[in-house]
């Protein structure tokens, strides 16, 4: 049996390119929502105090069947693409997540707290592997 591929074409909107302090988490999804974007996607490197605390793991809203459906994607494409354990899909009531009209997710992209994941994310080949599971996650939720 032969298998077919899909690959979906992204256009990617920044909600920022740089470093900007901002109170307003909110303005992001608002961002997005006023962008008509079809899914909004968070990206982030977690802490915790436990040096031993790492990982990937995928947020998504309480509500939402889309957002836990894409989390999942993401989630597993990730521990494929990456060495880093696999903290699982959470919920969470993040204000990024609430807002967003459209399914929305923020990813974790290992503890920079934890000597292995920092100098895994601060590796540019490796951000690369991060970029390539979160970019599969979504196609795989588009064609499923």
């Amino acid at each position: 049996m032969e298998r077919t591929t899909f690959i979906v074409s992204f256009t990617v909107i920044y909600t920022r390119d740089g470093d900007i302090e901002t109170d307003d988490l909110g303005f992001r999804a608002q961002f997005a929502n006023f962008q008509e974007a079809d899914l909004f996607i968070s990206i982030h490197c977690n802490a915790a105090e436990d040096a031993d605390a790492n990982g990937v793991e995928v947020y998504h809203y309480p509500d939402s069947s889309e957002g836990m459906l894409l989390a999942n994607q993401i989630q597993k494409l990730l521990v494929v693409t990456t060495p880093l354990k696999d903290r699982g899909v959470k919920e969470a009531d993040f204000a990024v997540l609430r807002l967003a009209d459209m399914p929305a997710v923020l990813v974790e992209c290992g503890f920079l707290s934890s000597e292995k994941d920092r100098e895994f994310v601060i590796d540019g080949q490796q951000q690369a592997s991060l970029a390539l599971g979160i970019a599969a996650g979504i196609n795989r939720y588009h064609i499923a």
